[in-house]
């Protein structure tokens, strides 16, 4: 497979790079979502080496040579769960998406009927986990208009039906709403008595559990599969905020 590689404000050394390639984090993912996720290390550490691969949807549930958005999935469930007040969940996926589909399906029956400590008298006293399919969001936030009128509006209409079943907490599990800008957004959105949920929360704190894992280079260094189309890593420059030469 062959690669891009980008450094940043300086011309990468290669000598260094194949020195230091083994304590490179790879990140796996079949489109830009992944790069939310290399965001996250990237504001943790500055100075990381990262290596973003491209997989195919079959894979994501597959891949063992690095991390994907999709082994986060019930893990960001769970955090979920430790995050809601009232024990109502809204999980909201594309509904084309029909591997996530299965997996929450399986977790909403794994977790039905859990019981939870009531930290207010109005909560549940088991979890209550609601799944609602998306359209077009998923793409538009993929495309980069996370914060265009036309996201905004059916991300309302989305969000509506969640505050219509009482949520408190809302998770978009796709990787790609972990955009900064596009989750700012959908908090916006749902306003102060619902929280937002997507996988940057989750990655963000088991990036921080990471020890010992600090990168020995003195200058960021970013790998880009050439398997990302042109689109793909013009929005990876956006989403990573980081200036690329390409």
């Amino acid at each position: 497979m062959k690669y891009f590689v980008f450094c940043v404000f300086e011309t990468i050394v290669f000598t260094l790079f194949y020195a230091r390639i083994a304590t490179m984090q790879e990140l796996y993912g079949p489109n830009v979502g992944i790069f939310a996720l290399g965001r996250i290390i990237l504001k943790k550490n500055p100075k990381a080496e990262i290596r973003f691969c491209k997989c195919a949807w079959s894979e994501v549930r597959d891949e063992k040579d690095g991390i994907t958005g999709a082994d986060l999935w019930e893990a960001g469930l769970q955090y979920c769960t430790e995050k809601t007040r009232f024990g109502r969940i809204g999980v909201f996926m594309d509904r084309k998406n029909v591997k996530a589909l299965e997996v929450f399906g399986n977790e909403v029956e794994r977790l039905r009927g859990e019981k939870i400590e009531r930290v207010d008298k109005r909560a549940e006293t088991e979890l209550k986990i609601n799944l609602f399919e998306t359209q077009v969001l998923y793409e538009m936030s993929l495309e980069g208009y996370g914060e265009s009128v036309e996201f905004r509006r059916l991300a309302r209409k989305c969000i509506r039906d969640a505050k219509h079943a009482n949520c408190d907490v809302i998770y978009f599990p796709e990787a790609n709403f972990g955009e900064e800008s596009t989750q700012k957004t959908l908090q916006q959105i749902a306003g102060t008595q619902i929280q937002v949920v997507t996988l940057a929360d989750v990655f963000g704190e088991e990036v921080d559990g990471w020890k010992g894992r600090e990168m020995e280079s003195k200058k960021r260094v970013i790998e880009i599969s050439d398997d990302f189309s042109d689109f793909e890593k013009q929005r990876a420059a956006e989403i990573l905020k980081t200036k690329l030469k390409i």
